[in-house]
């Protein structure tokens, strides 16, 4: 958005901690309210829109429907409100009562007050609708930056250990599990490592299992990386490997085929919009260690039928993808909204 003359702020509710460092690197400008979510944002409503009235006096681009528009609303903001939905409404709509009918009743007040509503994917669109939406709610993918996220290897090469890789939080549902068993029993076919990007609750459990598994020398966790294009240039195959967390889009088997990776994911919420089976990659069932297993292992034993998959993946990413064509579309639809064109900018 600053690319094209657009004086973009983030501004967090919480503690930045996590991002502050790379919005710093990325020269991305924010703000730290240091409010608790929810509880601090209704009652401090008129502080909250003046302070993002001062960074966004054209717009606001929210993370979720809800509580956030109400606030500003309530505190005075005009200018237009887009929220976007990366998957809040996929776990009220999974949540039990009496707290699903509150955050309903969020939703429904939040779209009433919205002037746009976006879904990151059009799985996240359909889960959106089945929610109180506005009726015009529409879907801009993610994207990804095709300048850092770009092949810098080649897949398989030869005389060289194959790699497979995955990257994510290490909570229950992202099917860690499901992939242990699944290179116990790919190890029994082809020689390969397996290389855990991300950190969280289950790192610990995830170790002992490896062990447990007998494949402690096949699995390495290499903690939380900040150089995601590195870690994927690094792997020759890309895992995502969802079961019961259900994945609104799916950055990580997008960021690993923009760098030319084929990507095995679980047909699961977004990803299938990422990954075309047998093109780019594989879709196999959640929960199916056998399934991935035999996808893994075929891979190794093609590597030319997994560097096409990952030049087509590549090719997908470029073509539907991009960074700057997912800020051209939110730029554009703020121009719809009252947005100054970018001729009058």
């Amino acid at each position: 958005m600053q690319r094209s003359g657009i004086n973009a702020t983030v501004i967090s509710i919480t503690d930045s901690a996590p991002l502050a460092d790379r919005m710093a690197a990325m020269g991305v400008p924010w703000v730290d309210i240091g409010m608790a979510r929810g509880a601090g944002v209704i009652p401090r409503a008129r502080h909250y829109a003046r302070l993002v009235a001062g960074a966004g006096a054209d717009g606001a681009l929210l993370m979720t429907s809800g509580y956030m528009a109400t606030a500003l609303r309530i505190g005075g903001y005009r200018s237009p409100i887009v929220a976007v939905e990366h998957g809040h409404v996929s776990r009220v709509l999974a949540g039990s009562r009496p707290r699903r009918w509150l955050d309903l009743i969020d939703l429904a007040l939040g779209a009433r007050l919205l002037d746009a509503q976006v879904a990151v994917s059009p799985f996240m669109l359909a889960e959106l609708r089945r929610a109180p939406h506005r009726a015009d709610a529409t879907s801009i993918p993610n994207g990804v930056n095709l300048e850092t996220f770009c092949p810098t290897r080649p897949v398989l090469e030869a005389g060289r250990r194959p790699v497979v890789g995955w990257a994510g939080r290490m909570v229950p549902g992202k099917g860690v599990d499901d992939l242990l068993h699944a290179t116990a029993r790919a190890a029994k076919r082809v020689e390969f490592e397996l290389q855990l990007a991300g950190d969280g609750p289950d790192r610990e459990r995830i170790q002992a299992l490896a062990t447990a598994l007998g494949i402690a020398d096949k699995v390495r966790l290499v903690g939380r990386r900040q150089d995601m294009a590195a870690f994927w240039n690094e792997c020759d195959i890309a895992i995502a490997s969802s079961s019961t967390f259900i994945e609104s889009f799916g950055m990580a088997p997008l960021e690993a085929g923009a760098c030319a990776r084929p990507v095995v994911a679980t047909h699961n919420g977004g990803f299938v919009d990422i990954v075309v089976d047998g093109v780019t990659g594989r879709i196999v069932d959640p929960r199916d260690p056998r399934a991935l297993a035999s996808a893994i292992a075929t891979y190794i034993e093609n590597p030319d039928r997994a560097r096409l998959h990952g030049a087509h993946a590549r090719q997908r990413a470029v073509a539907r993808f991009g960074i700057r064509a997912c800020a051209d579309a939110y730029i554009a639809l703020f121009e719809r909204l009252g947005l100054p064109s970018k001729a009058a900018r």
